[in-house]
């Protein structure tokens, strides 16, 4: 009986993470006929009882496997549905200064540089720039586009150049590129089906928080790190800090290469970490049915894990 709820707790669970992460029309797009996750939750519906705890593993793994990548095909059909219109490209200039962050929704991809001065310019079909709606407020750089639903193909590229950058919050089928930046504090959120991918942040304090169908690459240099992923985020992430922070949950797949003093993870729901350390204390919580994969070395170490959780060590040393 246990067993029963457990599977229908975790199933629910899953289920809750599929619907949160996923924008209905891009969906219809990425996938046909039945869902997968949907097999998979009334296969464990129609035969109650029957599953050893490790086909109750697998199939949660798989369950995990399926919201993943089904939420990464949603990103590249997003990707390739906004691939243009193949009208004439015109550039417009935009009079707006005094920014130092940037919010983004919609579909436009924001190049950021940093420089002396501010300039921001958009490049698109010359139809489409008229659902680019940019404003400053409150220190804000706004990129908004009003695109009708029934509009494909729509892509806009904004290039940004300012002084000071201290965050962007990115959201719809958005993306924020740039290569070098370097602040006194520096914050990135993400949701939606969006993308984050830069060279170098360097900064006292760096912060993520990731959630949707979103991808995040880059290297971080600071005296702390804090990341907080969710949904069926991807990231590649190369840190070094004296303290990292990282509680990742839901179906996410993170890989991070930290190096520092302490790193404390909490890993949770039905997600994958692929973490590789040089550090003098490494705190690891696993929960759920969750993966974690350590390497590298450590001084010392405190690891526990509960539930149906596994924490792979073999390739971690102590010094």
């Amino acid at each position: 009986m246990k067993r029963n709820i457990l599977l229908c707790l975790v199933a629910l669970l899953g289920w809750g993470i599929w619907t949160s992460c996923h924008i209905d029309n891009l969906l219809e797009r990425a996938d046909g006929g039945e869902k997968a996750p949907d097999k998979v939750l009334n296969g464990l519906q129609d035969a109650p009882g029957r599953f050893s705890e490790a086909t109750v593993i697998s199939g949660l793994s798989g369950l995990a496997d399926l919201v993943r990548n089904s939420g990464q095909r949603s990103l590249r059909a997003a990707e390739s549905a906004t691939s243009g219109w193949g009208g004439k490209t015109v550039s417009q200039t935009y009079r707006l200064e005094g920014f130092n962050e940037i919010e983004c929704s919609g579909v436009a991809q924001i190049y950021f540089t940093q420089g002396d001065r501010y300039s921001v310019k958009a490049t698109a079909d010359e139809k489409l720039l008229k659902y680019l709606k940019m404003k400053v407020s409150d220190g804000v750089l706004v990129v908004e586009t009003k695109i009708n639903r029934g509009v494909n193909n729509a892509k806009i590229r904004v290039d940004v150049t300012a002084p000071h950058l201290k965050g962007v919050e990115i959201s719809g089928v958005s993306g924020f590129h740039a290569a070098n930046i370097v602040a006194d504090d520096f914050e990135v959120e993400l949701s939606g089906v969006s993308v984050c991918e830069f060279s170098t942040i360097k900064c006292r304090t760096f912060s993520g928080e990731l959630s949707g169908v979103g991808k995040i690459s880059g290297r971080v240099a600071a005296r702390k790190a804090e990341l907080d992923v969710s949904g069926t985020c991807k990231g590649t992430l190369d840190i070094a800090a004296d303290v990292l922070s990282l509680e990742q949950s839901g179906a996410a797949k993170m890989e991070v290469n930290f190096k520092g003093r302490l790193a404390k993870v909490e890993n949770s729901g039905a997600g994958y970490l692929n973490l590789r350390v040089n550090s003098d204390l490494l705190e690891v919580e696993n929960s759920g049915v969750s993966r974690i994969k350590l390497s590298g070395v450590a001084a010392r170490t405190k690891i526990s894990r509960s539930g149906m959780s596994k924490i792979d060590t073999d390739a971690l040393k102590k010094r």
